[in-house]
């Protein structure tokens, strides 16, 4: 009650550091600071403009949801049971970068799969949009620009050349590499943000420059560590856990048969709604998740990890959610 009723004291501000999130992008809180601008604007307490950023969220991501069902009514159903999980919705309805982060991709990887039947000519209307999908990717996390790959899925027949079509898609994945760059660049010159290359947030005992190091003089190690941790029974659970049904904030998780059910409900649904996918398809789809979940665990693998231990730590399932819909898709032959 207190907290709704407190009014807003722009005045007195707090300055907190945050490594792990302070070099995210404006476009990955547009939704939630523009309920912000407006409830300061309308004199609203500091409660409500916090409730309001949440709803936000909550709306922009449910449109993300409304029109990827529509784009691709063959994987509806699995575009619900990905929505409807505690773990995209306790994420989609918060102040986190996550909410635009899921809504984004879910929309974007729907959009590319439905091109996979698409045989006319590209349009400047489609250039513009993959372009700006790009852009966006690279606002926000480049570990998730390997979307981006699934633009191969769209027939070659709809460029004039094949060297346009190919050329337009290593287009694509380094103008996202570049964006990201950019955007890394001036926050760190222009605002001082200290990047996970300068400042880790782990344990004490993790040092990113040697973990570069150890990486680059031992890449048989690495891999072996990331096998290690894909293998390792315990993590493993933990992993489906998360990234089901997993409320870190409140330290509270789903009964184990919830999660492994849902797992199950969703590897299922991934069989049906026919994408008439070809192999050169799946090969495009695997590329894609591979080598989310290898950037993913080098990320991790550098900030959270000692050196030259046996797992990599901090990694959580909730990071794969942005790769379900193609991940899950690729079983589909039903």
């Amino acid at each position: 009650k207190t907290f709704l009723n407190t009014p807003l004291n722009p005045e007195k501000v707090e300055t907190h550091f945050m490594p792990n999130t302070g070099q995210y992008s404006p476009l990955a809180y547009f939704p939630q600071a523009l309920a912000a601008f407006f409830g300061r604007h309308l004199n609203f307490s500091a409660g409500a403009i916090y409730y309001a950023m949440c709803l936000s969220a909550l709306f922009f991501v449910a449109s993300c949801i409304f029109f990827s069902m529509k784009i691709l009514p063959e994987k509806k159903f699995l575009i619900f049971l990905i929505a409807a999980m505690p773990m995209f919705l306790a994420e989609i309805i918060s102040t986190s970068a996550d909410a635009v982060i899921y809504g984004i991709c879910l929309l974007g990887s729907a959009w590319l799969l439905s091109q996979r039947k698409n045989f006319d000519a590209i349009t400047y209307q489609e250039i513009f949009l993959l372009i700006l999908f790009s852009i966006c990717l690279g606002l926000l996390k480049s570990v998730y620009g390997t979307i981006l790959l699934l633009y191969f899925l769209m027939p070659r027949q709809r460029f004039k050349k094949l060297t346009y079509f190919i050329g337009f898609g290593i287009f694509l994945l380094l103008l996202e590499l570049i964006v990201s760059s950019i955007w890394s660049y001036l926050a760190i010159n222009l605002q001082g943000v200290e990047l996970y290359s300068l400042y880790h947030v782990g344990p004490q005992d993790v040092d990113v420059t040697l973990q570069k190091n150890f990486i680059l003089q031992n890449p048989a190690e690495f891999f072996k560590t990331i096998f290690n941790t894909v293998t390792y029974a315990d993590y493993d659970i933990m992993l489906a856990k998360t990234f089901v049904a997993w409320f870190g904030a409140y330290n509270l998780m789903l009964p184990d048969w919830f999660c492994f059910s849902y797992w199950i409900i969703l590897v299922v649904s991934g069989f049906f709604g026919k994408l008439n996918l070809k192999n050169f398809h799946r090969i495009c789809i695997l590329t894609a998740v591979a080598i989310t979940i290898l950037g993913i665990f080098t990320v991790e693998y550098l900030i959270w990890t000692s050196v030259g231990a046996n797992v990599v730590n901090g990694v959580q399932g909730r990071y794969f959610i942005p790769i379900a819909l193609f991940g899950f898709s690729i079983f589909s032959c039903l």
